[in-house]
């Protein structure tokens, strides 16, 4: 007895949100991404040029690179999460 498949749709390029890995970056997704790192390492140096190096301000400072490093790996996360979804959408429907 043979069975018979219906053909399965290829997988769309996007997902329905729009966050595919290939998709075009918005200009807030591009702040975010980009700037908001920038900014948290110009505050970081600047708290630790104000303090004047004050115990307090150059923990501050290094506080503030910690974030900026953080939000890169995140954002980095993020977009490797997406892109291994959509690339495992793609694989399952051409099963």
């Amino acid at each position: 007895m043979s069975t018979t498949r219906p053909d399965i749709p290829s997988a769309p390029e996007e997902t329905p949100t729009g966050l595919d890995a290939t998709s075009h970056e918005t200009e807030g997704q591009k702040a975010v991404r980009y700037v908001a790192p920038v900014v948290l390492v110009v505050a970081g140096l600047v708290a630790i040029a104000i303090g004047g190096g004050s115990l307090f301000a150059v923990a501050a400072g290094v506080m503030f690179f910690a974030l900026a490093i953080l939000a890169l790996v995140t954002d980095r996360l993020v977009r490797l999460t997406v892109s291994s979804e959509v690339d495992r959408e793609r694989e399952h429907s051409r099963r």
